[in-house]
């Protein structure tokens, strides 16, 4: 199955497993996993036969990778705990009571600071125990024998319903829901000014241009990083009047070359016209594409020579001419945060997009034309659920109650 060795490298991961998780491609240039032994490099059997399942129902490797991430803690358990849960697995034997509360508790210590699970930490804990049930529950429907052929469907929903018991008792409460991160009004205009200046400077680089190409599409459209990254010259806007295509990774036909690293957009495919005026685009996006999707080739007599074209779709690139990756925007965003001084991600703009675009949304007096925005808005932001925009509705309600209380001291209320 995989047919590049070169290519295998470990995920860095924050808890040192026995077991990792190994990209490679296969013929057809799809990114897939083989779960590993770190020390024995002995692959897992029960690992090999749960991420081809995987990779028939699930086209997103960030998925695959995260739902073998519950094996692999769970194996990595299973060592130290000397059981051989891989054998359970195989033979569709659900885990004991006994079991999961161990694993639970190996799985916490790992995490907990002093005793203690932090709020993000929780969320890990929580995902961990989720994959590694659905792992149980898959092992479940492939290998469990039942003497009656006939009532093998019924007694393994009745396995998996007793299953979700213990593996939900286990998991950790105590996180509440949470409203969108946001950038103050101030911030937004402080990263602007120092973007824009830079990028417009006479000595201004191909990383500061890029960076503030990065920062407006993310800002005009609310666009998440990963779709930035994932744009391709065919699904940017040539004029003003048109749109701007977000297309999911399984709506194309190629591979892209940042393989297993490669961006794939996890929202739904959308077009999106501009909202601010005036907007940088299209002008910006084709001033980057003229200056800068070239590649240098150095002469025999020491001279640099522009490629005007660089050899695939994708619209921001690196010095070389490749696809940019994810790790150079993430650096990108550490200096804007280090130069505003104040924390700063990629996703905060998103947040800070659509956390106002919400609230303008309701201060529509008509109910009709709320209503119907607000689907606009749901469609925007390329989700499948209404309700996710419950993190931004959150925010909208508590600045209301700020307000009101500021009203009140104020005898507006009154």
């Amino acid at each position: 199955m995989f047919t590049n060795s070169s290519q295998l490298r470990s995920y860095f991961i924050p808890v040192k497993l026995s077991y990792r998780r190994i990209p490679a491609f296969d013929r057809l240039g799809r990114a897939r996993y083989q779960l590993t032994h770190r020390t024995t490099f002995k692959p897992s059997i029960a690992g090999g036969l749960y991420e081809s399942a995987l990779s028939i129902k699930f086209d997103s490797q960030s998925t695959i990778y995260h739902r073998l991430g519950g094996l692999s803690y769970l194996l990595t358990w299973a060592g130290v705990a000397e059981q051989d849960v891989e054998h359970c697995l195989l033979a569709g034997r659900p885990l004991s009571l006994t079991q999961v509360n161990s694993f639970a508790f190996w799985l916490e210590e790992r995490f907990a600071k002093e005793g203690v699970l932090s709020r993000t930490k929780r969320r890990t804990f929580n995902g961990i125990i989720d994959a590694a049930r659905l792992a149980e529950r898959w092992f479940l429907n492939f290998g469990h024998h039942c003497v009656n052929p006939t009532e093998r469907a019924l007694e393994i929903e009745r396995l998996v319903s007793g299953q979700s018991v213990p593996w939900e008792q286990v998991k950790r409460r105590g996180i509440g829901p949470e409203e969108a991160a946001d950038l103050l009004d101030e911030n937004l205009a402080a990263v602007e000014k120092l973007l824009c200046t830079a990028a417009n400077a006479p000595t201004a680089s191909h990383s500061d241009q890029r960076t503030y190409l990065i920062w407006r599409l993310i800002w005009e459209y609310g666009l998440r990083i990963g779709e930035v990254l994932a744009l391709r010259i065919q699904d940017c806007p040539r004029n003003a009047d048109d749109p701007l295509h977000i297309v999911r990774i399984d709506g194309r036909d190629h591979v892209d070359p940042r393989g297993v690293y490669a961006p794939r957009p996890k929202t739904r495919g959308r077009s999106l016209g501009t909202i601010i005026s005036p907007s940088a685009f299209p002008y910006l996006l084709w001033n980057y594409v003229a200056t800068h999707r070239h590649t240098r080739k150095k002469m025999s007599n020491g001279c640099f020579r522009k490629t005007p074209l660089v050899p695939h779709p994708y619209l921001l690139v690196n010095k070389n001419g490749n696809p940019l990756s994810r790790g150079t925007v993430n650096k990108a965003a550490k200096k804007i945060a280090k130069e505003i001084d104040t924390p700063f991600r990629w996703h905060l703009v998103r947040h800070a997009f659509f956390n106002r675009a919400y609230t303008d949304i309701t201060n529509i007096s008509d109910v009709t034309d709320r209503v119907t925005r607000m689907d606009d808005l749901v469609y925007w932001g390329g989700w499948s659920d209404p309700n996710s925009l419950s993190i931004y509705s959150r925010r909208a309600r508590r600045l209301r109650a700020e307000e009101a209380k500021v009203a009140w001291q104020s005898g507006e209320g009154q």
